[in-house]
């Protein structure tokens, strides 16, 4: 895999900066960032192209944004179980909170401890599984470009199981550079904040990079998995 060229081709693109800035804008604007969604997936089907210039224009805003909301929408319906899990405590946490009985109300509290503590250990396990689980997803809709391809979990678990080797090395350095673009982010805007307006506005702009620069990275990343899929499926 080509990791150092995962973080610099952003950057081979003559109005990279102009690019960039409309993304971050789109990506922190609630509902409108699934138009940046549907650009992520326009940015890994060039990728799949070899396209030298892999991030596209910023036209056709409508059709970006319909792509980013079905991926975001079938990414919503395979995390349901994990919120539902997340809240099931609270149906503990009412009765104990209408028990007189003091003993009986601090065995109940004790269970909800209990029961809270191994729900929250299912929670974060399910979203790890989801998180090596979405970039397949990605992929396959990313060819596909279908709503019902968002669902095709066999096609997804051929695609990580195929060529395991560079899906992991994937997952895992987009995980490291996420967390290292939002810890650099994090100090720069702890010292930025305290200088009036222009340290805020400079704050945030740091905040839309640091969601928008490791997504292109993950892009990349992932986009050479699926083009070494396709090879070993027509090899």
């Amino acid at each position: 895999m080509e990791i150092e060229k995962s973080f610099t081709y952003v950057f081979e693109e003559p109005k990279w900066l102009q690019k960039l800035a409309i993304g971050a804008v789109v990506s922190i604007i609630p509902i409108v960032n699934f138009a940046w969604v549907g650009y992520m997936i326009e940015v890994m089907r060039n990728i799949f192209k070899s396209d030298p210039l892999p991030l596209p224009e910023w036209g056709d805003f409508g059709d970006k944004f319909m792509k980013g909301l079905f991926i975001s929408l079938a990414m919503i319906i395979y995390s349901l179980p994990a919120l539902i899990l997340f809240c099931l405590p609270v149906g503990f946490l009412i009765p104990t909170m209408l028990q007189e009985n003091q003993d009986i109300g601090n065995a109940l509290a004790g269970m909800l401890t209990g029961t809270w503590i191994l729900v929250l250990c299912c929670f974060f396990v399910y979203m790890i599984v989801l998180s090596f689980f979405y970039p397949a997803m990605i992929i396959h809709y990313a060819r596909q470009g279908t709503f019902s391809s968002c669902f095709q979990v066999r096609e997804f678990l051929q695609l990580a199981t195929s060529n395991m080797g560079d899906y992991l090395i994937a997952w895992l350095i987009s995980i490291l550079a996420s967390l290292a673009v939002g810890a650099v982010v994090s100090v720069l805007s702890a010292i930025l904040s305290p200088i009036i307006c222009i340290g805020w506005i400079i704050a945030l702009a740091l905040s839309a990079i640091s969601i928008v620069y490791p997504s292109l990275v993950y892009v990349h990343l992932f986009g050479q998995v699926g083009i070494k899929q396709s090879a070993i499926q027509q090899g």
